[in-house]
């Protein structure tokens, strides 16, 4: 006999599984905060940020991508609250698009003149980023398409925020991940609601001995999307 599959929207709104993923993500923000204590104010940071970046995004939204494919704005707000609180000097989004904007608006304004590259495994889609970034008057330099990396593999970066192409894609690509975050570098990984994903990510994110936070208590969406924060590395 054949069963029924769950829709997405029954899936993400499974009560026990929400409480679940509730709880540890009020635990583990507990945690990162005692971590790095700058991110108390976290919460508040973020608001300001969503306040700034929400014009930006509801263009991007309505004339570049759409709110189910790009980085949700509670993820964008963290990312850039996150790269003002730390003041992270080498970034790399992988995955090009708002978040591409979010960073380069945070090095425009950063004192330590920070470097940020973007990768993408679709050159269609650089494309449209290099197009967004000129229209937001924001740099679109140092665009790069997956894999060829050449120009940033002997560098190590600050902050990755990793959010590339489908799932599959986006587990492969999780050993260049870990091997590029600098000594106290963290990597944000977006979508980790998709269950099979979250748990190749929190499996290789342990074998590197690398530990992870649950951002859901600050960046779960109305769609179910939340990300996990992970570093830095144990070398």
């Amino acid at each position: 006999m054949k069963t029924k599959k769950r829709t997405l929207s029954k899936r993400i709104k499974h009560p026990v599984r929400e409480m679940l993923l509730d709880r540890s993500g009020r635990n583990d923000l507990a945690r990162l905060e005692k971590v790095i204590p700058r991110l108390k104010d976290s919460e508040a940071s973020m608001e300001v940020c969503a306040a700034l970046l929400r014009p930006a995004y509801r263009h991007y939204i309505d004339n570049v991508s759409n709110n189910f494919m790009a980085a949700s704005l509670e993820s964008s707000a963290f990312l850039y609250s996150m790269a003002r609180t730390m003041q992270p000097k080498n970034i790399v989004d992988l995955g090009s698009g708002f978040s591409s904007l979010v960073l380069r608006k945070y090095a425009a304004e950063a004192s330590n003149n920070p470097l940020v590259w973007s990768v993408d495994d679709h050159g269609g889609w650089l494309e449209k980023t290099a197009e967004f970034l000129q229209h937001m008057d924001s740099p679109s330099d140092n665009l790069l398409e997956w894999p060829d990396t050449t120009l940033i593999d002997d560098m190590k970066f600050d902050l990755i925020f990793h959010d590339m192409g489908n799932m599959n894609t986006r587990a492969d690509a999780l050993p260049w991940v870990t091997d590029h975050l600098s000594e106290n570098g963290y990597v944000i990984l977006d979508d980790m609601h998709k269950s099979d994903y979250r748990k190749k990510a929190m499996r290789h994110m342990q074998q590197e001995g690398i530990e992870c936070y649950s951002l859901r208590a600050l960046t779960h969406d109305y769609l179910g999307r939340f990300a996990v924060m992970a570093g830095p590395p144990k070398r």
